[in-house]
């Protein structure tokens, strides 16, 4: 019996390989735009969450009277959270389904984002960022592992990378707002702004169709042909039968849920420490960043409202380095584009450390933020293509907790540097050092992804030797 045979008995009158096709061959339409304007909703109150901290962080530091090691923590305590968020979605997605397991996301998001603002002590606070942090890492990887099984193949790469350039525009805004919202109505406004997500739960909820590659590993044959048929612009049956590729069948037979250990298997033994790798760099150097630029600016003799200005630029420049990163990655493939971001993002690094004026210390921040924002949005759509189906979501996860750890030890450090007295331009030694071990993993243990559809990567990577 063939699998378009066992199809029709379930009352299904195309192939899985058909249904897939149709959803890589589809061009952009309205839906898809849809489903893209909901991801960039989410990659905006990411990035305001995660920069939140560090554009109040001043602030705190002056009401709760905060060494520079406390300091580090506080800034350490929401990626901690987004550490277990990452790695507990994965497993918890890979059972209940993308859309439920984002909807749980935002809501435990959103909860505590709101109940950071009315902490009764310092360790309360802590703490609700750590759980905020649970539920906006469990968003983050569950988002592009959601939003990769819709999009046509050859826009794929392109559309993820940029969708991350809304994560920079809130940073962007936070800095601002904070400008206005701080001094009128305290930190604590900045987080109340931040829960905003609970409005339009409800509304997403109701928008979101399940991930049709979920629904093909779990045997919904009939739910999946729906959603094929109501969101792309081919019809399956226009899709020529002998489509199917050994990966489309293996993905339609499979019910199995894959383990951790999966990650570990066959070519993947290779490939996940590479992701790893990039993803711990690309996090540490990241959240060291976000989280004590605007502290660095002000022990430099910038003003409060000077520094969250010049963080607003740097970081608004930051936002076209997702567009840069998009653009080239398709141009030059996954491998190619990640090596050059971060060798020239550690170039950079290490120039701007050395800056004085205020001119240089914009313009060289400005550079190096293309380059650090940019490859962050690379990295993340080439994690969420290397992995199969069903070790998709347990795989970003699993990667984007490895972000996290680098998101935690990073506030830590740098702030035990500075409060140790050390040199500002050591700190971004170490950052630009971080970026070249990082473009070094891409060398020797990464693979190209390209603009294939998920299949032919899975593909692929089995036929490497």
């Amino acid at each position: 019996m063939t699998l378009h045979d066992t199809n029709a008995d379930r009352g299904v009158d195309v192939s899985v390989g058909q249904l897939l096709r149709a959803l890589d061959r589809s061009r952009m339409t309205a839906k898809h735009v849809g489903l893209y304007v909901v991801s960039a909703l989410g990659h905006f109150f990411d990035g305001y969450d995660v920069q939140v901290i560090g554009v109040i962080l001043p602030a705190i530091t002056l009401a709760f009277h905060l060494p520079a090691g406390q300091a580090g923590v506080l800034g350490s305590s929401t990626a901690f959270g987004m550490l277990f968020g990452a790695i507990c979605v994965g497993f918890v997605s890979d059972r209940i389904g993308r859309k439920s397991a984002l909807m749980l996301a935002l809501g435990v998001f959103a909860l505590f984002s709101l109940l950071s603002a009315f902490p009764p002590n310092f360790g309360w606070l802590v703490t609700f960022r750590v759980l905020t942090g649970v539920g906006l890492g469990a968003e983050v990887v569950t988002m592009y592992a959601y939003i990769s099984e819709f999009l046509p193949a050859r826009l794929r790469g392109t559309l993820l990378t940029t969708s991350s350039m809304f994560w920079q525009l809130a940073s962007v805004v936070a800095a601002v707002l904070a400008i206005v919202v701080v001094p009128a109505f305290g930190w604590q406004g900045m987080f109340v702004i931040g829960a905003l997500p609970a409005v339009v739960v409800v509304v997403i909820w109701r928008m979101l169709p399940e991930s049709v590659r979920f629904l093909v590993a779990h045997d919904k044959l009939s739910d999946a042909t729906r959603i094929v048929r109501d969101l792309s612009s081919v019809d399956p049956k226009d899709v020529p039968a002998d489509t199917d590729t050994k990966a489309a069948a293996e993905t339609a037979e499979s019910v199995k849920q894959l383990s951790v250990s999966d990650l570990f298997r066959g070519k993947f033994a290779r490939l996940t420490p590479g992701v790893w790798l990039i993803q711990f760099f690309n996090g540490f150097v990241l959240f060291s960043i976000v989280t004590w630029l605007p502290s660095i600016l002000v022990a430099k003799g910038f003003t409060f409202v000077h520094s969250l200005l010049y963080v607003a630029v740097i970081v608004g420049v930051g936002a076209f380095g997702n567009v840069g990163a998009g653009l080239v990655l398709n141009r030059i493939g996954r491998r190619k584009a990640m090596l050059l971001f971060f060798v020239l993002g550690g170039i950079t690094l290490m120039i701007w450390g050395v800056q004085s004026t205020g001119v240089g210390i914009l313009v060289l921040g400005a550079i190096s933020s293309f380059f650090i924002y940019g490859v962050s949005g690379a990295v993340y759509t080439y994690t969420s293509e290397i992995y199969p189906t069903t070790l998709r979501a347990t795989g970003t996860g699993w990667s984007g907790g490895a972000q996290r750890v680098g998101a935690i030890v990073a506030p830590s450090v740098i702030g035990w540097m500075i409060g140790s007295h050390l040199p500002i331009i050591s700190v971004f030694i170490l950052l630009a050092v971080g970026f070249i071990v990082a473009a070094v993993a891409v060398l020797f243990l990464t693979h190209e992804t390209g603009s294939r559809t998920l299949e032919e990567i899975e593909a692929s990577v089995i036929a490497t030797r």
